[in-house]
Parts: C-alpha cells; sequence; structure tokens
C-alpha cells in the first residue's frame, strides 16, 4: 500500500486499533495499586513489592520483544496474528487478576501469582504494540501522513477512553453497592476492558485480511542489536532516554492517581470524573500536534507538550483548596502530554529513515522495540516511586492524617512533574535531526528502492 492512499476502512482500523489496548492498560496504570490494597487488602509494601517485580521481569522481556515477533510464528502473519492472539491472552490474564483470586491462593504464593498475572498481560501486550507500531511503518511513509494518522490514533483513543471511562466508576459503583472502589466492580470492569481490547484489535485483524504484513528489508531483531543501537546511534539514544523520564512522569501519575483522588481531594466522585475528562483533554491534544509541528518542528512539540504538563501537575499541588480546579490543571497536562505522545513514533519514524539513508541499515524494529523500551522502563520508575507513599506515611487500611494527605500531594504532583521536565530537556539539548531534509531523504531512500528492484 502506497502512502496517502490506504483505503478508508483501512486508515480508520489502523488508526482504531491500538485504543483497546489503551483502554485496558488504564486499569494497569491506575488500579493495580489501589485494586490490590483497597479491594483485596494487601499490605501496602507487598503491592509495591509486586509491581516493582513485575516492571522488572516486563524492562528483561522488552529487550527481546522485537525477537518473540521475529521468531513465534503463527497463521496469520508476522504481525497480524498479533491483533487476535495478543488480546485473548491479556484478557485471560486480566479478568483473573481483577477477581477475588489472590484471595483464596496461599499466603506465601500471593507474590508469585500476582507477579506471573501482572507480567503475562505486560509481555503479551507489548508483543501486540510492537507488532502493531512495526505495521504502522510497513503501512505508511509519507511524513505527514505518518503524523496525521497518528494524531488520528490519539484522537480516537481520546474518544474512546472518554466513554470507556465516563461509565467506568459509575459501573464500579452500581455493582458493588457504594460509592467507592470495590472487588465486584473492578471484578467486572475487567471483563468490560477485556473484551474492548478484543473487539477493536479484532476490527483491525480482519480489515487486513490480504495486506503486506511484512517488510522483507527488514533484518532480524535481537536483544544485542537492540542494546547497540541505543548506546551508537545518538539521535535514537536522546529520544530513548528522554522518553524513558517522560513515560515515566505519565505513568507516575497513574499510578498513584487514585491514591490522590482518594486521599488528597477526598472525591470519589472527582475521581469518577477524571477517567474520561483526562482523555477528553488527549484528543484535544492530539489535535493539537499536527498544526503545532506544521508551524514549529516535531522536537519543538514534544518539548512544549512536556513542558505544559509540568507545569500543569505543579498548578494542581497548589490548589487543592480550589474545588475542581486540580482537576482542571491535570487535564491541562493531559492535553501537553496528548501533544508529545502524538509525535513520539513518528520521530522514531525520522531516526530510523535518516540512519537508513546515512548507513543503509534498516533498523526499524529496533527502534520501535526501543519505544516499547521507554513504557517499560517508566513503569519500573512508577512502581519504584509509587513506594514513596509509604515514606509519606500512608498505612493500608488506616485513614491518612492532614500531613500524609499532604506528602500524597508533593509526592502526586511534584514527582510526575520533575519527569517531565527532565524528559523535555534532554530532547532540548541532545536530539538533533534536521526535519526539513527529511521529505529529501525519504525521496532519496524511495529512489534507492526502485533502483534496487
Amino acid at each position: 500500500m502506497n502512502e496517502r492512499c490506504l483505503p478508508s476502512s483501512t486508515r480508520w482500523s489502523l488508526a482504531l486499533g491500538n485504543s483497546g489496548f489503551f483502554i485496558a492498560m488504564t486499569l494497569y496504570t491506575v488500579y493495580p495499586l489501589v485494586f490490590m490494597t483497597h479491594c483485596l487488602g494487601l499490605a501496602f509494601p507487598l503491592a509495591v513489592r509486586i509491581l516493582s517485580i513485575t516492571r522488572i521481569i516486563d524492562i528483561i522481556f522488552g529487550f527481546f520483544q522485537g525477537s518473540i515477533i521475529e521468531k513465534v510464528r503463527m497463521p496469520w502473519g508476522k504481525y497480524r496474528s498479533w491483533f487476535l492472539a495478543g488480546p485473548v491472552i491479556a484478557g485471560i490474564s486480566t479478568c483473573l487478576f481483577f477477581s477475588p483470586l489472590l484471595l483464596y491462593v496461599p499466603q506465601g504464593f500471593v507474590l508469585f501469582f500476582a507477579v506471573f498475572l501482572l507480567a503475562l498481560w505486560n509481555v503479551t501486550s507489548g508483543s501486540v504494540l510492537t507488532a502493531y507500531n512495526a505495521m504502522y511503518f510497513v503501512m505508511i511513509h509519507d511524513p505527514i501522513e505518518r503524523i496525521d494518522i497518528f494524531k488520528l490514533s490519539n484522537q480516537l483513543q481520546a474518544v474512546t477512553g472518554a466513554v470507556a471511562g465516563f461509565f467506568m466508576m459509575k459501573i464500579v459503583f452500581a455493582v458493588g453497592g457504594e460509592r467507592d472502589i470495590n472487588l465486584a466492580g473492578m471484578q467486572v470492569i475487567g471483563v468490560i476492558y477485556s473484551l474492548l481490547y478484543l473487539a477493536l484489535f479484532m476490527i483491525f485483524f480482519v480489515n487486513l485480511k490480504g495486506c503486506k504484513d511484512r517488510d522483507e528489508r527488514e533484518q532480524r531483531v535481537n536483544i544485542i542489536a537492540t542494546v547497540k543501537l541505543l548506546f551508537t546511534n545518538g539521535k535514537a539514544a536522546a529520544l530513548t532516554f528522554s522518553g524513558m523520564f517522560s513515560f515515566s512522569a505519565e505513568m507516575f501519575f497513574r499510578v498513584i492517581s487514585s491514591f490522590y483522588f482518594l486521599y488528597v481531594l477526598f472525591s470519589p466522585k472527582m475521581l469518577d470524573t477524571y477517567n474520561w475528562t483526562t482523555v477528553v483533554s488527549a484528543f484535544v491534544g492530539a489535535s493539537l500536534a499536527l498544526p503545532l509541528f506544521k508551524r514549529t518542528s516535531k522536537k519543538t512539540a514534544y518539548i512544549i507538550g512536556y513542558l505544559i504538563m509540568a507545569a500543569a501537575l505543579v498548578g494542581a499541588y497548589f490548589t487543592i483548596s480550589t474545588f475542581w480546579f486540580p482537576l482542571v490543571c491535570i487535564c491541562i497536562g493531559f492535553l501537553g502530554l496528548n501533544i508529545a505522545r502524538s509525535v513520539m513514533v513518528p520521530m522514531y519514524s525520522d531516526v530510523s529513515d535518516f540512519s537508513r539513508h546515512r548507513d543503509g541499515k534498516y533498523i526499524t524494529s529496533y527502534a520501535m522495540a526501543l519505544y516499547m523500551i521507554n513504557f517499560k522502563v517508566g513503569g519500573f520508575i512508577a512502581a519504584q516511586a509509587s513506594g514513596l507513599l509509604a515514606r509519606v506515611g500512608f498505612i493500608t487500611g488506616v485513614d491518612p492524617s492532614p500531613e500524609v494527605s499532604r506528602g500524597i500531594n508533593m509526592v502526586a504532583t511534584f514527582g510526575p512533574a520533575g519527569f517531565a521536565l527532565i524528559g523535555a530537556l534532554i530532547m532540548l539539548f541532545f536530539y538533533h535531526i534536521d526535519e526539513k531534509q527529511m521529505p529529501r531523504i525519504l525521496a532519496e531512500l524511495k529512489e534507492r528502492d526502485v533502483a534496487l528492484k
């Protein structure tokens, strides 16, 4: 398929496909910690340990993600197969984790079973998203079209996320019969979100029938090559290290956002509203990404986005006494976040094309594996940082004192704001690529490919 020539159904299914993943990921970034402590009654240090071990496993497998996709053979194509098999496996792990299962596991095995279920979702979903990003690169080559499709993808994520978020806590409250996060309600949500994950990728899977599923020029991906790229390609390194901090900002806030609303603002109602208003803000941010990129550059849009996020979270810290204003600040932060996120995969595509033009090497799968490493490292840092809640005095089952609430407020806002700022500064000082040259580079690459045929 040629750029700008995708059938409308393929274009929309491509843009919509990973919305299911991000809907389900909400459960795994916002609710595991509060689910284990608030619903299952696990001790806070044990819950943090479960998340930390899971993230270590996730990082290790992250470096093998490309190899997994290359070596696992399924009957529906190298990338396409994951869009069917992955959501099924991930859905099973979700339904088991967000259930009373851990209450019936012998105490000595709770850590093992919880880590297994969380790691299974992470590894499987990581493969799904890596395959999705590789498919995105194979199908679209024009730089403007890449931004446009990725912008549309982020907008659709916002729409589907807003709908799912709007009903989430309402379903939890209705099922549990109380206006609080509860076990029965979370169990139902786990099933619903898993079905959405499967359904949206199923649409993409069906639409790709007969579509070119691989770039035959690609080399096999392995861990050594992935690590080597990180430490030998300055552009990939700058983008990845910036991404590690930037994704840490997002995931850190998401992990402890429920604690912020429950124990700083003391408002389950505001947590309910947060679930859908932030994705509406994400839609606006994705919509602003393309015009901002056209006026400036992808690098500038990325930096501006994370600076907005950092400033907004600091604003949330100072406005907790003003009703609803902290949520307004957080929504502004998510607007900035999605400006930055909308240009990140296209920036990895630029790095891949630039390197192929310069060295003749195809590094797309390696680059996309590095993109996924951002999620893994960000999740690990967020898991570690969430342990700061214990440092400020939070204890499972004990109502926080005013001092503890102030500590949670500081951790939840200044922590991710600091990560966002560091990510923006790394991008500012260390990522150097002349984006104005990319149309010429892509044209020359196309000429080379034609000459080799």
